[in-house]
């Protein structure tokens, strides 16, 4: 995290428009350490500040206008804040919208773009995405070693109707109350690749949403069949996809008994067949059996 940097002349004045949450890190000793993120605007520019002693923050909060002193100047015009740095609470003062709205980016990016699976795996490493997808495998929460710390992860496999990724779930990301079959929207992901194989992780900025999921017509055909329970019955596609269907479902479209099914269906193996589906369900038959 260290850059070089060298003393400002003179206290900073600035309005305070993003406190990021508290991030560890190793220091080039092998001490753990911790610091903040600050989104900062003077009547001038708009300026990302690094707090190296988090605990001093507990009294400033967002919006604050403040006169910073004892901080130090990075080459890349960022400033570094420790326990030396003072900050004075101020009276307000005026600062464009285009630089309030800058420094507040600085801690709260706007969303990435919400891409398909297919174009987010083909995407170059490091670039920020948005993913929809229903979730199609997860897994245990896990640790492994991150900058010789121990962090929690969890993986889990999303899908959408052109591709699917495997993508890692971070730190408290893991907690999320999401479960396999769930449609979920994942905000700012990073894409990494491993073993020529594109992944997604999420981030500092990254929100998990359950949505309702979108219901869609497709062309599919069905190479075999099992009976889940009484009432359902699960259908493996060409391409090795297991979906299910209410007995009534489908008994209705075929026009025989539930009783009858597996007589029916093992005449029409490969059926291709117009479904429309949520996920990996099928909804309905829009189209009369042929």
């Amino acid at each position: 995290m260290a850059s070089t940097s060298s003393p400002y002349a003179r206290p900073l004045k600035a309005q305070i428009l993003g406190i990021g949450p508290v991030k560890d890190f190793i220091a080039s000793n092998g001490e753990p350490r911790q610091f903040v993120q600050l989104g900062l605007a003077t009547h001038e520019q708009a300026i990302k500040g690094f707090h190296y002693n988090p605990e001093k923050l507990k009294t400033i909060k967002e919006n604050n206008f403040v006169i910073i002193k004892n901080y130090n100047t990075r080459q890349d015009g960022n400033i570094t804040l420790n326990a030396s740095t003072l900050m004075y609470k101020c009276s307000s003062f005026e600062i464009p919208q285009t630089i309030k709205d800058v420094a507040r980016q600085f801690v709260y990016p706007p969303e990435a773009n919400i891409v398909t699976i297919m174009e987010a795996s083909s995407s170059p490493v490091k670039t920020m995405v948005s993913l929809k997808g229903f979730i199609t495998q997860d897994e245990n929460i896990r640790e492994v070693n991150v900058g010789g710390r121990p962090t929690p992860v969890r993986g889990m496999t999303l899908e959408d109707n052109t591709a699917k990724i495997k993508v890692s779930l971070w730190r408290d990301k893991t907690s999320s109350p999401v479960k396999i079959g769930d449609y979920i929207h994942v905000s700012n992901l990073t894409i990494t690749r491993f073993n020529n194989e594109s992944t997604a992780g999420t981030t500092t900025q990254s929100k998990i949403e359950v949505l309702q999921p979108p219901q869609e017509e497709k062309n599919i055909t069905i190479d075999g069949f099992i009976q889940a329970d009484d009432s359902t019955w699960e259908l493996i596609t060409e391409d090795g996809k297991s979906l299910t269907v209410d007995a009534t479902t489908l008994a209705m479209h075929l026009e025989t008994e539930p009783s009858n099914l597996e007589d029916a269906l093992a005449c029409l193996m490969p059926w291709n067949i117009d479904a429309v589906m949520t996920g990996i369900h099928i909804n309905s038959f829009p189209t009369p059996n042929a």
